[in-house]
């Protein structure tokens, strides 16, 4: 008989026990005699209910979780295998609870085979489900080891809650270990570039020493520089306010006698100041000084000329030995002189 189909929602037990009494009783009637040993349609799909529910919530259930772990990938339709799908109204009912598309698989419909014709085994073979375990399970060990991620997991609830656990426990492990790593990672290289910036910060500052001694050593030989500066900008200005004394020297020189030593010369300004030094008596020595005299004031260059006297001494008159036998009131020695003279400019 398989799976009755039934006109009432199997759901509603109520109704579906009235219309079993129901029809009893007609049958009752048209008999006469009580129904006995025989199989009422409702009743036996009362029977096949319970059963039909559970393998269609777990099949939903199943549905869930793949579309969870498929990352929301939806079921196109289900496929059933095994001896059980041969029963009648089987996939109806499972189809009816699901709402999807059922289908059962018969894997040896296509099958190529050499069995005599009018075998009931190859009929049964080709046209149910017969053996599909065994294949399915064959083509399920081949599918495992080459497609390993469209795998379902079926575990209980609790084991599952209980793996999800684990893995956010392993996966929150494997993140703080990371970060440590990188934490210690982190501070190493802060270590490292905080050494290798202390290290280039000693080298600036000797640097920047070397540089302050240089810039010290500049600043002293620019004050050096000034003062230099200042001195030959000095020595400038005396050179330009400084007479030239060349050609009044050179007639100073050509004015001096044979009789006539200048010790020394000194020039101050506008004035002159001669030294000189005559050996003669006192009448001999004025004699060449004053004639030193007039000759330098014959010169253009010198004017206001002052000439110093010899000092008196007391007369010694002596005749010269020689031909000439001249007398000389004084004995002739060493006599110095100052003469003084203004330098002009040439009229």
């Amino acid at each position: 008989h398989g799976v009755p189909g039934v006109a009432f929602d199997p759901k509603d037990k109520v109704a579906i026990a009235e219309e079993i009494m129901r029809q009893k009783y007609e049958a009752s009637l048209e008999s006469g005699t009580p129904l006995e040993g025989q199989i009422n349609q409702l009743e036996l799909r009362l029977l096949w209910q319970p059963h039909i529910e559970k393998i269609a919530q777990e099949v939903r259930r199943s549905m869930v979780f793949y579309e969870e772990q498929s990352e929301g990938k939806r079921i196109g339709g289900i496929f059933f295998i095994g001896g059980g799908v041969g029963l009648k109204n089987f996939l109806e009912a499972v189809r009816a609870l699901i709402g999807m598309p059922c289908e059962a698989i018969l894997p040896f419909a296509d099958l190529v085979h050499h069995i005599p014709a009018g075998n009931t085994f190859k009929d049964e073979l080709c046209a149910t489900s017969l053996f599909a375990g065994a294949a399915s399970l064959s083509a399920g060990v081949s599918v495992s080891k080459t497609a390993r991620e469209s795998q379902v997991n079926f575990l209980p609830v609790e084991l599952k809650q209980r793996e999800a656990v684990a893995m956010r426990r392993f996966v929150f492990l494997t993140i703080a270990f990371v970060s440590i790593i990188v934490l210690l990672v982190l501070t190493l290289q802060a270590y490292i570039m905080n050494q290798r910036t202390k290290a280039r910060l000693k080298q600036m500052v000797v640097k920047l020493e070397k540089v302050r001694n240089v810039s010290q050593g500049l600043k002293q030989l620019e004050l050096a520089q000034r003062k230099i500066n200042d001195r030959d900008r000095v020595i400038n200005e005396l050179v330009k306010a400084r007479r030239d004394i060349r050609r009044p020297l050179s007639e100073l020189a050509a004015a001096v006698s044979d009789e006539i030593l200048l010790e020394r010369c000194v020039a101050t300004g506008n004035k002159l100041e001669l030294t000189g030094l005559v050996v003669a008596d006192y009448e001999g020595a004025q004699a060449s000084v004053l004639a030193f005299r007039r000759r330098l004031e014959r010169v253009p260059f010198f004017a206001n000329i002052s000439l110093s006297e010899f000092d008196l001494e007391e007369m010694v008159p002596e005749v010269e030995r020689g031909a000439g036998g001249q007398l000389s009131l004084t004995r002739p020695r060493e006599r110095r002189f100052i003469l003084i003279t203004d330098i002009v400019e040439e009229q």
